[in-house]
């Protein structure tokens, strides 16, 4: 996969590894939260908490959403249709589309760094990066096994597959709205609605959580903890964000591992989950019946793919 197709995949959330459509869109905006940080929030009141859970790592995450969540089966069956219908449509417009299998793994990774960094061997081995290898000028280094497709160096070949820029007509055909995934989509049915409501519910959690007086008094206590170890930051958003650049310093290992460390003596994380929960709840009551009628879209586009696939 070239890297002009690497870019232009990333532009539309997707990655050029996994091709991870619509699931790699949510994550990426879990990811943005929790590095994000906007000056001290205005105090909200305090909801009722169910038990805290004890939390020491991001799989033990979990948020009243994921009831609303498609099994990793249903996913896997509809990335799959709509790979093929993908892949189909490239070629008729001459081009061979050559991309690994669209796939979301069993375990849910959306939340891996929605609250934070909290992954001990993470931080001791990349710090707060991603744990991506790099090249020394930052390019991401090349996959093994991985060849060149060379239909990607085809003038056209990102105007079909991604539709931009849009209306352009290659061999005698107009490529449709959103390339060929856009058109692969929209046969199986556009689940952008149900992904952004999710999020929204996730987001607006996330941020009633931030301003609540019980979680404000907890990143006081993680603060002292990192004043310990030798560093200075209010919260852990001012932690993460305040390591840049290409190369992963031992200073930066000591620091993410101190905070990992700390989130859980704190059981900071633990208790922003419980927060954000109850917001959440809140939330998810308020939209009742966009909610509600999320089983029934989730079925129906389930439905479509298999219809899309060969029969066993």
């Amino acid at each position: 996969m070239s890297a002009l197709l690497a870019t232009g995949l990333a532009g539309f959330g997707l990655t050029a590894a996994g091709f991870t459509v619509a699931v790699a869109q949510v994550a990426g905006v879990f990811r943005s939260a929790a590095t994000s940080w906007a000056s001290p929030p205005t105090a909200v009141p305090e909801l009722a908490l169910g038990p805290i859970p004890s939390i020491t790592s991001w799989r033990e995450i979990s948020l009243p959403v994921d009831s609303f969540r498609e099994s990793s089966a249903a996913r896997n069956t509809v990335l799959t249709a709509e790979y093929q219908l993908t892949k189909s449509c490239m070629a008729r417009y001459g081009l061979t589309f050559d991309s690994p299998v669209w796939t979301t793994p069993a375990t849910n990774s959306d939340y891996y760094r929605l609250f934070g960094l909290l992954d001990l061997v993470h931080a001791r081995k990349y710090g707060y990066h991603t744990g991506e290898r790099l090249l020394s000028d930052g390019e991401a280094a090349p996959q093994p096994g991985v060849t060149e497709n060379p239909s990607e160096s085809a003038p056209n070949y990102l105007a079909v597959v991604m539709g931009d820029p849009p209306g352009r007509v290659v061999n005698g055909r107009t490529v449709p709205p959103g390339g060929c995934i856009g058109a692969a989509r929209s046969k199986l049915g556009d689940s952008s609605k149900i992904l952004n409501l999710k999020e929204e519910a996730i987001g607006y959690g996330l941020s009633q959580s931030n301003a609540d007086p019980r979680v404000i008094k907890a990143f006081a206590s993680w603060s002292a903890c990192m004043q310990k170890a030798g560093f200075s930051y209010a919260n852990p958003t001012e932690a993460n964000n305040d390591w840049n650049g290409n190369i992963v310093t031992a200073v930066e290992k000591r620091a993410a591992t101190a905070d990992v460390s700390c989130k859980v003596t704190t059981n900071l994380t633990g208790l922003r989950v419980a927060v954000a929960s109850a917001w959440q709840k809140k939330f998810i009551r308020t939209h009742a019946t966009q909610f509600a009628a999320m089983r029934p879209e989730i079925d129906d586009q389930v439905a479509r793919a298999k219809s899309v696939l060969p029969k066993d």
